[in-house]
């Protein structure tokens, strides 16, 4: 069996390699310019530290559920962040941790704070990581 690589040759199946690879990178930094902070280092913010703001952009059934939420955490889902930004203003010169599920949305919404004056970091992992590394979650539901 013989193989081809077409009229392009080998420079053609370099050149669709090159792209895909560099697709995967540019997707892998989907928020560019939000700081990230791990869950290791935002552990220690989650007790004693008045400083610090937890943002969770997740919807309430998310809020609600088994995977459970931070201490002293705000809910406004990133769907209604923009039109809740105003109550946030209280914690304009505090340092906003935000997070989801997995890290995709409060990307968004930590760009978007950012653009607008707040300081504002994402949970890289999100609660899923969180929750990966055994660290304390609240079970208080919502209605």
């Amino acid at each position: 069996m013989t193989m081809t690589l077409g009229k392009h040759g080998f420079s053609g199946y370099l050149f669709v390699l090159f792209t895909a690879i560099g697709l995967f990178v540019v997707l892998q930094h989907k928020h560019p310019h939000v700081k990230m902070m791990s869950a290791d280092e935002a552990v220690h913010h989650v007790y004693g530290d008045t400083a610090v703001v937890f943002l969770d952009v997740r919807n309430l059934d998310e809020w609600n559920s088994s995977t459970g939420h931070l201490r002293n955490a705000i809910l406004i889902p990133l769907q209604d962040l923009r039109g809740q930004m105003s109550s946030l203003n209280a914690f304009r010169n505090r340092l906003i941790i935000v997070y989801c599920r997995s890290g995709n949305r409060s990307g968004k919404a930590a760009r978007l704070l950012s653009d607008s004056g707040f300081n504002a970091v994402n949970l890289a992992g999100g609660i899923r990581e969180w929750n990966i590394k055994k660290y304390p979650v609240l079970q208080e539901k919502v209605e």
